[in-house]
């Protein structure tokens, strides 16, 4: 009885100690902060874009929101003030490399 009340508790204690290499050197809640930094990323970019295609139109558009689609595109939309008309930029990322996939404007 001593013996398996000492293997169970040997076997917690290395269950404890065994850390993930990949994660050994990570502070703690870091993959949330590159997420954030990723979809700022992302955010930046796509204004950009919106700004050099569509010019100053995209301030009535601003800010402008982003969220990712699956595990491979940010999708990043303008918003407008509650009640208004229109249409606003649509924007399809890479997460990978930000690379432009699609980029339309609604009416």
């Amino acid at each position: 009885m001593f013996k398996c009340k000492m293997l169970i508790i040997m076997l917690g204690i290395y269950g404890l100690s065994c850390n993930h290499s990949a994660n050994r050197h990570q502070p703690a809640g870091s993959a949330k902060v590159l997420s954030v930094s990723a979809k700022d990323s992302a955010l930046k970019i796509a204004e950009e874009i919106a700004f050099r295609t569509y010019g100053n139109v995209i301030k009535n558009e601003l800010p402008l929101k982003g969220r990712l689609s699956g595990d491979s595109v940010w999708i990043v939309e303008g918003t407008l003030p509650e009640g208004a008309d229109g249409g606003t930029v649509y924007i399809e990322l890479s997460k990978r490399d930000y690379k432009l996939l699609k980029l339309t404007h609604y009416k």
